[in-house]
């Protein structure tokens, strides 16, 4: 039988071809794909605006920002010249009704706003202007947003606007925005537009029952004068927002501003401290010798006002002694019966120790024994 050779054939030469048709195509796709350099990805760093938004105008009125989705917005101004003003910042989800973002700013001279948070459309309001000139700047940037502030002053003190123009002679409550500082810690500012407030005006501050503080005292209504402006001292206890109120003593046709200066509880600000103790002091100290001898020192007991006790001390040239503090006269604290000696006793209370609503508050060191004298400090507020 005759073999037979058969020749295996190997596909090299075909395979070539379709190799550079294949080439050939990919050449052709990707000739038709722009440059990948030409293309705009997107924003990878934060955006940032910059804009005069009021530049010497007394002109109520408002200016649209640029908007390149920045989420952090301040707003600085000066002023030049006499006159009251209101400026803030405002955002809306639509473009025609605009809802305030940023406090108002009230302050002559100079100061800065701020608001966080993305809006489709951003704008500065000068609200009113009754006098001068405001110059205003925007800055916003895209960076991680930090809290909203206030008005803020290097002097770590935030000013909030409680209410403007309103009427002295109708009562009026407001609820304050978000303590910055979780303290009451500040001052109320209510400056008359008029001759004065009417007689038995009062305001009063208490936290929000949302707050659920425990053992926090609702701030006695603080008595008004007469006097075109009048500074009020709120002494430090802890909460995240406030309620104001206003009562009217009687017919006015004025108004008035109401402003919350609130101060940084753990930063010296070179303003008088409430902490420490509020206005109207009565600080005194009394001294007496003898067996049946003791120190009484009371303040408070004036309607519509409290009494409010901050810091005793108290010390006997020899034997012991005990320190009582009644209300009218129910007692509400005291120390041991033999707690105060020779070496000075101190005690303090932040907040203070208040008395009820018109009560008085009577601070005694009993006998420090016989032929001995007993010294006794007292640091006290009335408001």
């Amino acid at each position: 039988m005759k073999s037979e050779k058969r020749q295996v054939q190997y596909p090299w030469h075909s395979l070539k071809n379709r190799s550079w048709a294949i080439l050939g195509a990919l050449f052709l796709l990707f000739a038709a794909v722009p440059s990948a350099r030409a293309q705009f990805i997107g924003y990878n760093s934060p955006q940032s605006v910059q804009q005069i938004v009021f530049n010497g105008s007394c002109a109520p009125g408002t200016v649209n920002v640029t908007n390149l989705g920045q989420t952090v917005h301040i707003l600085s101004y000066t002023t030049t010249g006499a006159g009251n003003f209101d400026i803030r910042l405002e955002g809306s989800n639509d473009g025609t009704t605009f809802f305030p973002i940023s406090d108002d700013a009230t302050v002559p001279g100079q100061g800065v706003v701020y608001a966080i948070g993305y809006y489709p459309v951003v704008r500065a309001n000068l609200v009113s202007c009754d006098g001068g000139t405001i110059k205003a700047s925007y800055v916003g940037s895209s960076a991680s947003p930090t809290p909203s502030a206030g008005d803020y002053n290097p002097s770590q003190s935030i000013l909030k606007v409680v209410g403007m123009n309103i009427p002295e002679g109708s009562n009026f409550g407001a609820t304050l925005p978000t303590s910055p500082f979780g303290s009451s810690l500040g001052y109320l500012i209510a400056n008359s537009n008029g001759a004065g407030f009417p007689s038995g005006s009062s305001l009063s501050v208490s936290p929000l029952a949302s707050t659920f503080q425990v053992g926090y005292s609702v701030l006695t209504p603080l008595s008004m004068s007469t006097a075109v402006a009048q500074t009020f001292g709120v002494s430090s206890s802890p909460a995240t927002a406030f309620s104001v109120s206003y009562t009217s003593g009687g017919v006015s046709g004025a108004t008035f501003d109401l402003y919350y200066l609130f101060v940084n509880p753990s930063v010296p600000t070179g303003l008088s401290d409430p902490t420490a103790q509020p206005l109207t002091t009565y600080n005194l100290e009394a001294t007496a010798t003898g067996a049946a001898a003791g120190e009484s020192v009371g303040y408070g007991g004036v309607a519509a006002l409290r009494g409010f006790l901050y810091s005793v001390s108290a010390r006997c040239s020899a034997g012991t002694a005990q320190i009582t503090v009644t209300d009218g006269t129910t007692q509400i604290w005291s120390t041991g019966p033999a707690e105060v000696g020779t070496t000075t006793f101190h005690f303090s209370w932040d907040p203070g120790l208040a008395s009820t609503l018109g009560s008085r508050l009577t601070v005694t060191l009993s006998s420090c024994g016989a032929g001995n004298t007993g010294t006794l400090d007292v640091q006290a507020s009335q408001f």
